[in-house]
């Protein structure tokens, strides 16, 4: 009996409903059930257990048993930042906060928190890297069809202007100066050339 009494006494608060959470969530000897697990970690988090308060973010980030809430999300995860500020959750806990963790690094980290060797800083540090790569990539495409567009207008205009001779005429409308299939023949002659300087600007910075 003193075993077991010694054994209830060093239990953490709340331990108990966070690991039946964690059951409930991932259907380990229990029927997978996200409401059950969600009022299992919520009870466990009103005990203010560090874990279920980062499962509780977690939860309410991904809308897992829970109406999806990023405020709420962010408001259990200040809590634990409150009682373990430099715990196994903290990288984690300060991505929900600032809204920068990725939905898929949300749920493996969801999902690990009943495992104590699992390296959640990784995870988050992997989301960091991955958004930046996205932004990077965003801002590469966007620069590529920008300039690709205004190089486009530039070939139509510098297609057009050797058959004007001496710029003399560079005010008038082009429709006048030249037949409706010379307009499209120069507009896609300069498509084509926009293209290719677009490719080869692409592989350049791949």
């Amino acid at each position: 009996m003193t075993t077991t009494n010694e054994t209830i006494t060093n239990t953490p608060a709340g331990e108990e409903q966070f690991l039946k959470g964690m059951a409930y969530l991932k259907g380990i000897g229990q029927t997978k059930d996200e409401g059950l697990a969600a009022a299992n970690l919520l009870d466990a988090s009103d005990l203010n257990h560090p874990t279920s308060l980062a499962a509780c973010a977690l939860l309410y980030f991904c809308g897992i048993g829970v109406t999806r809430n990023t405020q709420t999300a962010a408001e259990f995860a200040q809590k634990y930042l409150l009682i373990e500020p430099t715990g196994r959750c903290a990288r984690i806990a300060h991505e929900v906060v600032d809204g920068s963790l990725g939905s898929q690094n949300a749920l493996k980290a969801l999902h690990a928190l009943d495992n104590s060797a699992t390296n959640l800083s990784n995870l988050g540090r992997d989301t960091v890297n991955n958004a930046d790569q996205a932004r990077q990539a965003k801002n590469k495409q966007t620069y590529l069809i920008a300039g690709g567009a205004v190089i486009a207008l530039l070939l139509v205009v510098f297609v057009l202007i050797p058959k004007i001779g001496g710029g003399s005429a560079s005010s008038e409308d082009p429709e006048k100066l030249f037949t409706s299939d010379e307009l499209s023949v120069a507009k896609q002659k300069a498509l084509e050339r926009a293209g290719l300087y677009r490719t080869e600007a692409k592989n350049q910075s791949e």
